[in-house]
């Protein structure tokens, strides 16, 4: 009865947190959908917006995942009418989004802990002012039933097809096909099935 009562309190602040998450402006979450209650899910700009899918789970509690280290998960919009879209049944464990442009998820993916999803380099390589000129984002795009491992950085400009999965520790740039195994740094194609 006790174990029973505990499981549906963590059901209910579960929902709660989501709750709270999605009456910012800007935000939609969808049915069904978890957020940790340390997640940040953050708008700061206007335009734009975050789209979670159903059934999702954002964030994760420490002691639940047994891979590496996981701090909260972060959706990050930093830019004028910039956006995040995250599709249904997705599970975000401990993954770092920031977007200036655009960050697009599919359906089904799952993402280990320590990953950074980044649609713009920040800094502009080239520049007398490092610190204020800005480099132009470009889009990323994930496809449906994406694996993507531990520690994992995607960068500006990439494009991962359905059914692919990503290798831990990979840096991955640039547009790669469904159905395929990437690894490495810099990321390339090991398999294909």
């Amino acid at each position: 009865m006790i174990g029973k009562m505990r499981s549906l309190l963590k059901l209910w602040l579960y929902r709660i947190s989501a709750w709270r998450f999605s009456r910012k402006p800007g935000i939609e979450i969808g049915d069904g959908t978890i957020v940790w209650v340390n997640s940040c899910i953050s708008t700061n700009y206007s335009g734009g917006g975050i789209k979670i899918g159903n059934n999702c789970r954002i964030g994760i509690r420490q002691r639940q995942y047994w891979a590496g280290y996981v701090g909260p998960t972060r959706l990050i919009l930093w830019g004028r009418d910039s956006s995040i879209t995250i599709g249904d049944g997705c599970c975000l464990n401990g993954v770092n989004i920031c977007a200036r442009k655009s960050v697009s998820i599919g359906n089904d993916c799952i993402f280990a802990g320590g990953i950074q999803i980044l649609d713009s380099d920040t800094h502009k390589v080239v520049t007398p002012d490092r610190k204020t000129d800005l480099d132009t984002p470009a889009p990323v795009v994930l496809g449906n039933n994406v694996w993507v491992g531990l520690n994992v950085i995607i960068l500006k400009g990439t494009t991962i097809g359905d059914n692919s999965v990503v290798g831990a520790g990979a840096v991955v740039k640039g547009s790669f096909p469904s159905n395929c195994v990437i690894a490495g740094n810099p990321a390339k194609i090991v398999k294909r099935f």
